[in-house]
Formats: structure tokens, C-alpha cells, sequence
């Protein structure tokens, strides 16, 4: 089957996150593996946004996505767990279900991008903290310029660590407006706080996709910046060494979204469209 494009061009710097609970819907995965956590809960996660916007017509999720009709099966979603009212059951009370705005489900991992709309949350927090905080803030963090890279690099937020992260943050997003993706993570930290869960995290570096191959640009293997050619040492948190070499993956593409007609069977996605009407 053809691969589903996601993303062309440039991939800018964000975070990967999940927070750390033991449920049903995760058995077999390392519950501190943000990777795992995300492969495991997407579809889920799609499903309930397709159910929440209203795009399920007779079970089939469908949406236009890049001006072509894709959709997919909820029952196929669904049946890995057991069908959905067990998966709806495991969202609905769980601690870790915190983003809600899209999906009702599996709000319990996601990502942020560093930069939204020309706000670039890094340079906020720059603009936060002061050298002398900075310098306090050592004995949790490891030192980096900026002080962005420092908060990720043990990938894990524990109690303590995450207070702090999250009185920064709530003091650089309070001072100015800014877009709503970043007061949703501070949603996450906030509740992860109040209900005593640990926050699992992964800084993703700058890169670049073809549509079909993900580059990663060479960066720290400690800190994540991306590292600057010819410096046999990082200049963010001064490791020594040349640091990690850019990555190729594949793109992660649409799934579970995949053409209609792939769904349906060629020739009834028109038909289909017709009698719900979405043409």
C-alpha cells in the first residue's frame, strides 16, 4: 500500500512527552517509553477525535486531509482493546486523560512544538529566568545556554522537577499571550503535579522530510541541540565529542487515515459521500 504523505519540508524542534501510568490499553509497553506509549495510543487518540468532531458516518471515521477524502473503520481501532466501550471505560476516569480539547481519549501523550506562530516558547523562558536563577537551578538541571535543552535532558519530570518546570513556564506564558497549544501543556504539567504523575519526555531535533524519509539534523547526544559543524563540542552544554549524526527514519505518515476507497473498495467512496452528505 502507499505510504501516506504527513509532512514535507522543514520539521522544526518539539517535544515528545507521555505521562506515566499503568493502564490496560498499554499492556506490553515500558510505561516510561514516551516512543512506545505514542506507537500504542495514536490510533485511539485519532479514533476519539474523529468521534468528537463529529466525522464517523456508520462506524467509518472520515476526513478530507491534503484535499483527498481518507477515512478508516472505528471496529478496527477498536478491536485490539476489546472494542470501545472497554477503551472509553479506561479513558473516561483515568488521572493521565488530560488532553481533552480534540479527543476524549488518550490524552495522555503528546507533543510541542518549541515554536508557534513566531512564538518561540524557549526565548520566553530565556527571557524568565535570571542568572542567578539559572545558576540555582543547576543542582536539578542539567547547566545548558539555553536553559530550554537543560529542562528535557534526564527525560523525565519528577515531582520536584516538574514544580519547577511548571512555575517557569506559567510565568512565560503569562506575560504575554500565547497560542493555545502552549497553555494546553501547562494543562499536562499542572495535572500532572496535582495528581502526583511522573512526566516522560523526549526533545526531538530540528530537521527536514521529503514525504517520505525524516531527516534529524546532527545534534547532542546529551541535549539534544543541534550541534554546529566543525565543533568538537556542544555548544549549549559543552559535552565534548562530535555528538550524534543526523537520523533517517521513515515518516510516520496518516494512519490510520488511509484513502477511502482503500476502505470502502474502489469506486464506493463517491457513493458513500453522497449518502452522508459530505460532497
Amino acid at each position: 500500500m502507499k505510504r501516506q504523505v504527513a509532512i514535507t519540508g522543514p520539521t522544526p524542534e518539539f517535544l515528545r512527552w507521555s505521562i506515566r501510568h499503568s493502564c490496560r490499553l498499554r499492556n506490553g509497553t515500558e510505561l516510561d517509553s514516551v516512543d512506545q506509549t505514542e506507537k500504542r495510543l495514536r490510533a485511539i487518540r485519532t479514533a476519539g477525535s474523529a468521534i468528537k468532531s463529529g466525522e464517523v458516518f456508520q462506524g467509518i471515521a472520515v476526513r478530507k486531509i491534503q484535499g483527498q477524502w481518507k477515512g478508516f473503520r472505528l471496529e478496527e481501532i477498536f478491536r485490539l482493546f476489546h472494542g470501545r466501550e472497554p477503551v472509553e471505560q479506561c479513558c473516561g476516569d483515568c488521572p493521565a486523560n488530560v488532553l481533552k480539547a480534540e479527543s476524549d481519549l488518550a490524552g495522555c501523550t503528546g507533543w510541542l512544538p518549541r515554536s508557534v506562530d513566531g512564538v518561540d516558547l524557549g526565548h520566553r523562558v530565556g527571557d524568565v529566568v535570571s542568572a542567578d536563577e539559572a545558576a540555582s537551578l543547576a543542582a536539578h538541571f542539567l547547566p545548558t545556554e539555553p536553559i530550554w535543552y537543560g529542562f528535557w535532558s534526564e527525560k523525565n519530570l519528577d515531582s520536584h522537577r516538574l514544580e519547577i518546570v511548571l512555575g517557569i513556564l506559567r510565568r512565560a506564558t503569562t506575560a504575554r499571550p500565547v497560542p493555545v497549544v502552549f497553555t494546553q501543556f501547562m494543562e499536562v504539567l499542572s495535572q500532572c503535579a496535582e495528581a502526583g504523575l511522573a512526566l516522560d519526555c523526549e526533545l526531538v531535533p530540528p530537521g527536514s522530510s521529503d514525504g517520505l524519509r525524516w531527516t534529524v539534523f546532527p545534534h547532542c547526544d546529551r541535549c539534544k541541540a543541534v550541534s554546529v559543524p566543525g565543533q568538537k563540542f556542544c555548544g549549549v552544554c559543552q559535552k565534548s565529542g562530535w555528538g550524534h549524526p543526523e537520523i533517517h527514519r521513515k515518516v510516520l505518515g496518516l494512519r490510520p487515515w488511509v484513502d477511502l476507497n482503500t476502505v470502502l473498495g474502489p469506486g464506493n467512496a463517491t457513493e458513500f459521500l453522497k449518502e452522508n452528505g459530505l460532497t
